[in-house]
């Protein structure tokens, strides 16, 4: 009296003139209640990983900007010890705040349809560029960026991600004594 799953495989062999065919039925409750199991379980499981990252980028930007403070404030006080640790500190935090935006990420990557939307380049650039502030102060980089991007029709996670990867790369492998980056695009391989 009540529906069940089943899983259907069925084979045939031709035995002279006759086709024989055989079927099997199986009942596949349990398989599909550990399935929604598994999916509960993920879900609980991406709410918690955005969440706990939600929570955790604040009181890590304290940490990272008065490690920051310290560094400008009172080097000059500090042994050369101390000037070490600090650095050490700032390192571990930005290490652990691209972690955090890793998190963030990907829960809003399951979180959300990948939709296109009209894309303020201009605000989007200066988000990336306000979660790398610290690394861009620490590396004492020039940041040349007009705001004068078109607005786009993008999928903008995916478009978030992509700046963010390339500035990250512009401070890190920047190896010039005067630090600067230039943002900036093309139409028809002229700078507007």
């Amino acid at each position: 009296g009540k529906e069940i799953p089943l899983e259907v495989s069925s084979s045939g062999v031709r035995v002279g003139n006759e086709e024989i065919y055989t079927a099997f039925l199986q009942n596949i409750s349990d398989r599909i209640q550990m399935e929604h199991k598994i999916k509960s379980a993920y879900e609980e499981l991406e709410n918690f990983s955005y969440i706990a990252a939600h929570d955790l980028r604040e009181p890590l930007r304290g940490i990272s900007n008065y490690s920051t403070f310290l560094l400008e404030d009172y080097s000059d006080k500090l042994d050369e010890e101390g000037v070490r640790k600090l650095k050490t500190l700032q390192k571990l935090s930005q290490r652990l705040e691209k972690f955090i935006e890793s998190l963030l990420y990907y829960s809003r990557l399951s979180k959300e349809e990948m939709v296109c939307d009209v894309v303020n380049l201009n605000e989007l650039i200066s988000d990336v560029l306000i979660s790398l502030d610290i690394s861009i102060r620490w590396q004492k980089i020039k940041i040349i960026f007009d705001k004068n991007f078109p607005d786009i029709t993008c999928q903008k996670i995916k478009i978030r991600e992509i700046y963010h990867n390339i500035i990250t790369n512009a401070i890190k492998y920047n190896t010039k004594s005067m630090k600067k980056i230039e943002i900036g695009y093309l139409i028809d391989n002229k700078v507007p």
